[in-house]
């Protein structure tokens, strides 16, 4: 059997790309407000939408159980501080919200610029 090459070439192209279709992208943006909510989750608030695929809104959203929340408040009070840009890429949704998960195949990061 003979396989064309072109079409080899342009189905594993699509299926590469199909891959990281939903992988949210890497976002730049400034801290306006940071805190923790009586339910012990850290709550950033980001001028600019991390363009999680799923979730709502500007507001990164770290559960209680998460073992980099200390890291993810430190970073944004930093941040907020000095009025520096953070760089984001978010991970998942956590009650609807963009989050960094621990568990996701797809890493998150959260630093300053």
């Amino acid at each position: 059997m003979k396989i064309n090459l072109s079409l080899m070439c342009f189905l594993s192209v699509t299926a590469f790309c199909s891959i990281n279709v939903y992988a949210s992208p890497q976002t730049e943006s400034k801290v306006s407000f940071v805190g923790v909510n009586s339910a012990e989750m850290i709550f950033v608030q980001l001028e600019t939408s991390p363009g999680e695929i799923g979730c709502i809104g500007n507001q990164l959203l770290i559960p209680a159980d998460s073992g980099i929340k200390e890291k993810i408040l430190s970073i944004a009070l930093t941040a907020k501080a000095a009025n520096s840009t953070i760089v984001i890429k978010t991970n998942g949704c956590y009650t609807g919200s963009p989050s960094i998960l621990k568990n996701a195949t797809d890493p998150g990061y959260f630093y300053i610029k």
